[in-house]
């Protein structure tokens, strides 16, 4: 059983995992850091990766656009939050839908089918931790190479 800590503010870092909405809950968003507690936060998913985009220098807008003029990638483009310290997040959905996850692939050890229902996800992240996505695994490893693809562009040493 998941344990939650609530808070009012979240700033993406290296440690982050995931984030997504807080269905039912008092709070926006669940943010899933590596080897911590499920935090609630008062700010949506697209807040955070918001901000993320900011204090890494540039918008949400802004870095979408650059992923869009280097990758060809036209939906659920994964955006490079932060090129200095490689931070990094793919959606799982359009980032207008409620139910859109944002995942930091560095973190994913494996993605598998659900096992009682092929179009749901079981991602196993490398502390352990694990989470359900309701999009099939196929789709989730397709957009995890987009995201690496877009990576190695932004965060290469000579972008």
């Amino acid at each position: 059983m998941e344990k939650f800590m609530y808070e009012n503010d979240y700033v993406v870092s290296t440690r982050t995992m995931a984030v997504g909405p807080a269905f039912e809950m008092d709070g926006q968003s669940k943010v899933y850091e590596r080897n911590e507690d499920v935090l609630v936060v008062k700010d949506s998913a697209m807040d955070i990766i918001s901000e993320g985009c900011l204090l890494g220098g540039a918008s949400y807008e802004g870095r979408k656009d650059a992923v869009r003029y280097r990758t060809g990638v036209k939906r659920k483009v994964p955006v490079p939050m932060n090129v200095f310290q490689k931070i990094g997040a793919m959606p799982t959905h359009s980032p207008r839908l409620h139910n859109c996850f944002w995942l930091f692939p560095y973190h994913i050890k494996t993605i598998a089918s659900h096992p009682k229902n092929h179009l749901h996800s079981e991602i196993t992240f490398l502390d352990g931790q694990q989470l359900h996505i309701d999009v099939s695994a196929y789709s989730l490893r397709l957009q995890k190479m987009r995201a690496w693809e877009a990576f190695s562009i932004f965060f290469s040493p000579s972008s």
